[in-house]
């Protein structure tokens, strides 16, 4: 083995720092050797390496003998043979600093353990595209687990009829008539909802959909523009203008409804695909925003649900065509997509920002 001015196992058996002849290494300066009182002195003068690779090889069993290393990368103090841990300072959390040595002090938030991370009692929570298959569903797992909910959607009959059947599940609910690709009514509506509520902690942009199947080469200006605004522009101005207050208030969570598609091109699909994409990116950028403020925004990816909507085709068809196999062997059912809202909307994840949940059944694994 080369003489590099480390311990050299085949010069002696016991773990040995090598220091200069002169006294001028940064071993000697320190006045203390990690081989104990008896340094090993080398026989002509070299420089001894860095202080990181100066450490020790350590053998099954022994105790650390390394040199405290600080973040410059530089020997702070050196120890005698003996048990490291014993050397430190007790530790002193409620006064410990970032960088003298201690643990620092965690502050934040906290989830107390004592409750269920999961509930969402004493909060609000708003649904878009809420009198769909998915929004019901997702507004239906929010209320159980204790939210109380504003349902917004178009139509004024179906959002009637779903809070009374909600009521008489027992949730808390409240109806808003919105066309959320409509600025005007968005802001509208968001004032009236602020001033009914307090304030929201929850919302969910679900509203969305592919509006057409087609060749990018058909594609028109306006169909385009359409499905923009539905499924990217709508769930920024509802964002925007719902979650005003939880940016104010210092709390809150967002969770946008998006598409494998948008993660993975499904044929006919172009704008809808990049109308998802860009909500993902919509989605990190305002974690990023935002989570100064208290604020978290993450996103859902559903694969293929089984909602009404596919109730004209032929599932095994539409897999065929986009050439993706569900590795789990069937849709999703509604539920399935809710219930990962609910956790990204919950203090189970607290420490969830920016991030997209697959909920896929293993299509793109």
């Amino acid at each position: 083995m080369p003489d590099n001015g480390i311990w050299n196992p085949n010069r002696r058996s016991t773990n040995r720092l090598v220091a200069c002849s002169d006294g001028e290494c940064w071993a000697c300066r320190e006045r203390s050797h990690a081989c104990g009182s008896t340094p090993q002195v080398c026989e002509r003068r070299r420089e001894v390496p860095a202080p990181w690779r100066s450490v020790p090889f350590l053998r099954t069993g022994q105790r650390p003998r390394a040199a405290y290393l600080s973040l410059s990368g530089t020997a702070t103090h050196l120890l005698s043979p003996v048990d490291t841990y014993q050397q430190r300072p007790a530790l002193d959390p409620d006064n410990a600093q970032p960088g003298n040595g201690e643990f620092p002090r965690i502050t934040g938030r906290i989830q107390d353990v004592k409750t269920d991370p999961f509930r969402l009692d004493g909060l609000s929570a708003l649904v878009t595209g809420a009198t769909g298959d998915i929004g019901q569903a997702i507004a239906r797992a929010l209320a159980r687990q204790g939210a109380s909910i504003t349902l917004l959607a178009r139509s004024v009959d179906r959002l009637e009829a779903l809070a009374a059947s909600m009521e008489d599940d027992g949730a808390v609910v409240q109806t808003a008539a919105c066309d959320v690709t409509d600025i005007e009514q968005v802001s509208t509506t968001a004032e009236r909802v602020q001033s009914e509520t307090g304030g929201l902690d929850i919302i969910i942009n679900n509203a969305g959909g592919a509006r057409f199947l087609a060749n990018p080469l058909d594609i028109n200006l306006s169909g385009w523009k359409k499905t923009i605004d539905l499924n990217l522009t709508s769930p920024f101005t509802v964002a925007t203008a719902f979650g005003k207050s939880m940016v104010e208030r210092g709390s809150g969570s967002i969770v946008n409804v998006g598409s494998v598609s948008g993660l993975r091109h499904l044929p006919g699909m172009t704008a809808y695909s990049a109308a998802k994409g860009g909500l993902y990116s919509l989605t990190r950028a305002l974690a990023r925003e935002w989570a100064h403020q208290g604020v978290r925004v993450n996103a859902v990816a559903p694969g293929y649900i089984d909602t009404s909507g596919w109730d004209a085709f032929d599932k095994a068809e539409v897999e065929e065509s986009a050439g993706l196999k569900i590795p789990l062997g069937r849709w999703a059912n509604p539920a399935e997509v809710a219930e990962p809202v609910v956790f990204l909307s919950s203090p189970a994840a607290s420490y969830i920002t920016g991030s997209i949940l697959v909920v896929d059944g293993g299509m793109l694994s």
